[in-house]
């Protein structure tokens, strides 16, 4: 039987969807805790470097994680996050491209996460 997704199509997969969800290994791993799962950042890492592989719950648990619906689509079209964006989120994102660099600036100091705060 023709495996439809390789060790390394896992480990990219899990590799590119923690770094366009810009979450820490340590991140991961408290998430996968709600789903029963405890690791090491290590286990994490060989992971996404192909040196071992998931559980398939597990590799489930992390696909919901990081928004991924369509396993199959996402390995070969290749992972993109999808963001729902509001009508309000929209109008900030068009004054914040229409602002001055300076103001820009200031927003983005103001919306910087406070030491130890998640983003």
């Amino acid at each position: 039987m023709e495996q439809l997704i390789s060790k390394k199509d896992v480990a990219n997969l899990l590799k590119d969807a923690r770094a366009q969800c810009r979450m820490s290994v340590e991140e991961v791993a408290a998430a996968l805790k709600s789903y029963g799962y405890e690791i090491v950042p290590k286990s994490m890492y060989n992971y996404e470097n192909g040196v071992s592989q998931p559980p398939v719950s597990m590799f489930l648990a992390l696909c919901r994680i990081y928004g991924i619906e369509d396993v199959i689509a996402a390995v070969k079209d290749g992972y993109t996050r999808t963001l729902t964006v509001t009508a309000q989120e929209e109008q900030l994102v068009e004054r914040f491209r229409r602002a001055s660099p300076e103001l820009q600036r200031a927003a983005l100091r103001v919306l910087q996460p406070a030491e130890g705060e998640q983003p």
